[in-house]
This record gives structure tokens, sequence and C-alpha cells, in this order.
């Protein structure tokens, strides 16, 4: 695969993209009621997950996914377990890479 010019703009594109949508997280907290991980961005986008879904979470208690730091403007860390999530990536794990990327640079264009 040849790397032109237009290939190279079109990965910025999708980077800046990524950029602009997830913003940096202002809050994130454990709703123990629906046993969902709330996330906050700076740009009023706001989403939750159910974090047992995911890898390294099974087990993890509620009193575990209680304790959240913001870590990066686009990661979070739980402490109590020593796990971590780079929000882009974990959108990546739902969604899949290149269909919502692709998608939302065709309604961005």
């Amino acid at each position: 695969m040849e790397l032109t010019n237009e290939k190279i703009e079109q990965a910025n594109k999708r980077g800046q993209l990524v950029r602009d949508f997830f913003t940096d997280i202002v809050s994130v907290a454990f709703d123990k009621v629906n046993k969902r991980v709330v996330i906050k961005f700076k740009s009023g986008f706001e989403c939750s997950f159910v974090p047992k879904d995911l890898r390294g979470f099974e087990k993890a208690t509620d009193d575990q996914l209680s304790v959240i730091e913001i870590a990066s403007p686009l990661s979070i860390f739980f402490p109590k377990i020593d796990e971590g999530i780079y929000i882009p990536s974990l959108f990546e794990s739902f969604f899949g890479h290149k269909p919502w990327v692709d998608q939302a640079v065709v309604v961005a264009a």
C-alpha cells in the first residue's frame, strides 16, 4: 500500500474528528442503581457503559467501581482494581474502528 498525500490527509481528518468528538472528560462516576459508568465530556456529550462487560472488570464490586479517576483527557482509571480505559478504544471495542470513524467522517464532510 502506497502512502500518498491524500491518504495522509484522510488520516489527519479522522484523527481530528476523534479529538473533536471526544474532547476532554470533565466527570466520571459509577451509577450504583443502574450499574453503569457515566462519562461526561467538555463538549456536552455523555455516554455510559456496563463495566462488567469489559475484560478485567467481570468480578469488580460496586465499591471497587465507585472509585474512578480521570487519568488523562481521554482515559479513566479504577485504582481499586488497577484497570484503565482509553475512551476511544472503548468505542472501538463496541462499534468497531472503521465503521464508526468512517461514518462520522462522512457526516462531518
